[in-house]
């Protein structure tokens, strides 16, 4: 039975993570560039050069991906960034990893001034350096692979690894805009996919499981994928767009995907939104107890487990450590 289960659904898991997880298309090419950033500065007549001369596969095409900032200068954060590094390097092999980072700082010079200029090429670098170590882990992984017990706990310990990688060399709000949403739901896929192939279950402990797996996908996931758009589409679709208002965005939402799943999509806006307030209240008063002079360090430790405690139900403060590991990892 399992290896019928795995003969059917795990294909379609593999397909979906290559589908969602963009990653992979350059990791099958070594990255040789031990310094990216020597590429990101470039005279007038080259960037000319490298917006023109253009390789055959990106030659009548449109760029995908988009560059904002706001109103300080400063470059936002979004998918959108990944998907303009993307549509770049899908031509690696085609060209030497050199001439497509001097083709992006062209783009990225032609679209942006300081401060945002150097942001996106701060990004840029730190991109590279994630692929560029995927390229090691993978090869690692596959020495590894015959050691790691079954298919799922591979599939579990692949995704653990690159997920972790991502935050040792890459800011929490590129990793953020960049994979959240690959991330969940890649896990949501493989969580459901080990339950449909666990053999002690019943079939009707099977489908409560399965059921219950269904009500924890995210919520803008699932309501994607009941509707005409793939998540993958709908989150790139938004990441274009830019909102005056909360009300700009919920007539987005509205058009594309009807009045029901607008309303839910904006109480869950306005749920991430509340637990963003709370998040930046418990850092600011953390950071506030540990900067009191005079207080020994234990001291300091026993506040802020005080102050998690009373602001945070359990489940919440799991999900504060592993935000705090995140910031911790990203510091280090």
């Amino acid at each position: 039975m399992r290896n019928r289960l795995l003969k059917y659904f795990l294909p379609l898991f593999l397909i979906g993570l290559f589908i969602f997880q963009s990653d992979y298309f350059v990791n099958v090419i070594r990255i040789d560039a031990d310094n990216p950033s020597q590429f990101l500065s470039v005279s007038s007549s080259a960037e000319a050069i490298a917006l023109t001369d253009l390789p055959k596969s990106l030659r009548l095409t449109q760029i995908d991906g988009e560059l904002e900032v706001d109103s300080e200068g400063d470059l936002i954060i979004s998918g959108q960034i990944k998907n303009l590094f993307d549509y770049f390097l899908m031509t690696l092999g085609e060209e030497e990893l050199d001439e497509i980072l001097l083709r992006i700082n062209a783009h990225l010079s032609s679209q942006l001034k300081e401060p945002a200029l150097s942001q996106a090429k701060t990004v840029l670098t730190q991109y590279i350096d994630y692929k560029s170590n995927m390229v090691a882990l993978n090869e690692s992984y596959s020495d590894q692979a015959d050691l790691l017990g079954g298919e799922f706990e591979k599939l579990q310990r692949q995704l653990d690894m690159q997920a972790r990688l991502r935050r040792e060399v890459m800011d929490p709000d590129i990793v953020q805009a960049f994979f959240e949403f690959d991330e969940e739901y890649d896990q949501w896929s493989l969580d459901r996919l080990k339950i449909g192939a666990d053999e002690t279950l019943s079939i009707d402990e099977r489908n409560q499981l399965l059921s219950q797996m269904d009500k924890q996908l995210p919520e803008d996931v699932r309501l994607l994928k009941e509707g005409k758009y793939q998540p993958q589409e709908f989150r790139q679709l938004q990441d274009t767009q830019t909102f005056a208002s909360e009300e700009e965005k919920y007539t987005f939402y509205q058009q594309e995907l009807g009045e029901e799943a607008a309303q839910r999509l904006q109480r869950l806006d306005e749920t991430r939104q509340q637990w963003q307030a709370r998040l930046d209240d418990y850092f600011t008063q953390k950071q506030s107890i540990l900067s009191v002079e005079g207080l020994d360090q234990s001291d300091k430790n026993t506040a802020v487990i005080d102050l998690k405690e009373s602001l945070f139900s359990e489940n919440e403060q799991r999900r504060l450590i592993a935000l705090e590991q995140m910031k911790n990892t990203a510091r280090n």
